[in-house]
């Protein structure tokens, strides 16, 4: 007959209390783990909401280029500084709206006769300057080219094209600037010029006389491509999307997507992507207008941020955006702090 062991009150109590103290430290551990998450999607928060804005900012930035060569024209136009005729003086002043701003490939004017004046940027660094005088076509078309300097290199007549019966007063920058008697940005497919076939924004401004009457309306244009193309160079994180879209969804710009995005007629609308967890971001911010904010596609959760740019006179407002996955910034902070609770454990 085998005897029980026998167990010592003073064992039975070290053995409950290392069970209770064990129970109570995976419960504390576990606590500070979901404590920790929750500090962390917060701090995450916070973190893209700065980057968000810091963006928001360098955009608008980038695009004040385009506002202020209309906004300089507009001044030297309206007070006779410049006169809208072919002349060295008006040749040099459209060189310098363009010469300096990189963004910027072309810049022109068109009076209430149809009569214009464009300044184009072609793609070995020179210039071409399109005159173009509606009347009745009888050659008074001239395309002249300068180099990057501005020197004129050659001067070539344009009367033996054939008139496609194109008004310039017809183009939808022109007419659009007329109707809101005010600066206005468009964004259509160009049909002239170097940048012809392409995509592009213009910022148009409106000119009057001390009458209120119509003089004419000057523009501006940068191409989608460019926007594109700075947008790729936002680094946030190795998984983050940063895109610019106006409030009705069309993406003027999508990181790492460049001419593929823009190869119709129009911008394309966010849900064209077939990116679920993208179009998901924007459809809860349509319905909040709060930013930043967390949200989970699958079994991934994803923090969105939206600031407006300043600055962009177009009817949708556009807004740049960064999504990035939740843990592409808080499992590097979530290792920071168990190395760190672990040092302390050992101390």
């Amino acid at each position: 007959m085998r005897w029980p062991i026998k167990v010592s009150i003073r064992l039975s109590i070290l053995s409950i209390t290392l069970t209770l103290l064990l129970g109570i430290s995976a419960l504390i551990v576990g606590i500070n783990y979901f404590v920790l998450d929750s500090v962390l999607i917060a701090a995450a928060d916070s973190s893209l909401s700065y980057a968000s804005g810091k963006v928001s900012a360098q955009m608008s930035s980038f695009f004040s280029s385009l506002n202020s060569s209309a906004s300089t024209a507009f001044q030297m136009l309206s007070t006779d500084t410049i006169k809208p005729e072919y002349s060295d003086e008006f040749v040099r002043f459209l060189y310098s709206l363009i010469a300096d701003n990189l963004e910027v490939c072309a810049v022109y004017w068109a009076d209430i006769d149809g009569n214009s004046y464009g300044l184009n940027r072609v793609d070995n660094g020179k210039y071409y300057l399109e005159q173009s005088a509606l009347r009745n076509r009888n050659g008074d078309d001239i395309e002249r080219l300068f180099d990057a300097k501005g020197k004129l290199l050659s001067i070539r007549a344009l009367s033996e094209l054939p008139f496609d019966g194109e008004d310039i007063r017809s183009r939808l920058w022109y007419k659009q600037a007329k109707q809101e008697k005010r600066q206005i940005w468009v964004v259509y497919k160009f049909l002239k010029g170097s940048q012809g076939g392409a995509l592009g924004v213009t910022a148009a401004i409106p000119l009057y006389d001390f009458k209120g009457d119509l003089l004419g309306v000057f523009g501006t244009d940068m191409l989608i491509e460019t926007i594109s193309k700075y947008v790729d160079d936002i680094k946030i994180t190795k998984n983050s999307v940063v895109f610019v879209v106006d409030s009705s969804g069309s993406l003027i710009a999508v990181h790492g997507m460049g001419k593929k995005l823009h190869e119709g007629k129009e911008l394309p609308k966010i849900e064209s992507l077939n990116l679920l967890w993208l179009e998901k971001s924007f459809t809860i911010y349509q319905q909040n207008h709060k930013s930043p904010f967390v949200y989970s596609v699958g079994n991934k959760k994803y923090i969105s941020s939206y600031e407006k740019i300043i600055g962009i006179q177009t009817i949708h407002p556009w807004f740049v955006s960064i999504v990035t996955p939740v843990d592409d910034i808080i499992a590097p902070l979530r290792e920071k702090d168990l190395i760190a609770d672990k040092a302390t454990f050992f101390l």
